[in-house]
């Protein structure tokens, strides 16, 4: 029993690890393209900001999607109930670009939902004020 447990910890670890790598090198990419984060906004698939080209990048093990700010029409803070009654809050981005319409980042809580959400208006807001 105790010999499956250790194998499952060990395959459990070297595949966190493995995306690790793999999140890194997907960072390193976006970064060589010219993307500078200018915050961390978390999450999963990661939310990057660039504010200085008013630019958001998510990021996975897997690749990154990169869109102007301009292109976020709205965000919604979402969550459900798992079978245990826990709520697994996300955030819903509704962009109008047609390669990538809608994504939802996962967040570990509340709280943190809502501040990034507010995040995202606040730069939103800027970025419409700047324009007129």
């Amino acid at each position: 029993m105790y010999a499956l447990v250790g194998t499952v910890l060990v395959v459990m670890v070297s595949l966190a690890y493995w995306n690790s790598q793999k999140l890194n090198r997907q960072l390193q990419r976006l970064e060589s393209s010219g993307f500078v984060i200018t915050e961390d906004l978390q999450g999963e698939p990661k939310l990057l900001y660039d504010e200085s080209h008013q630019r958001l990048a998510l990021l996975s093990p897997q690749g990154y999607e990169v869109l102007q700010l301009s292109e976020l029409i709205s965000s919604e803070i979402l969550y459900d109930l798992d079978k245990r009654g826990d709520k697994n809050y996300r955030l819903e981005l509704i962009f109008n670009a047609t390669r990538l319409p809608k994504q939802e980042v996962r967040y570990r809580d509340e709280f943190l939902a809502e501040r990034i959400h507010k995040r995202l208006r606040q730069a939103r807001l800027g970025l419409e004020s700047s324009a007129h």
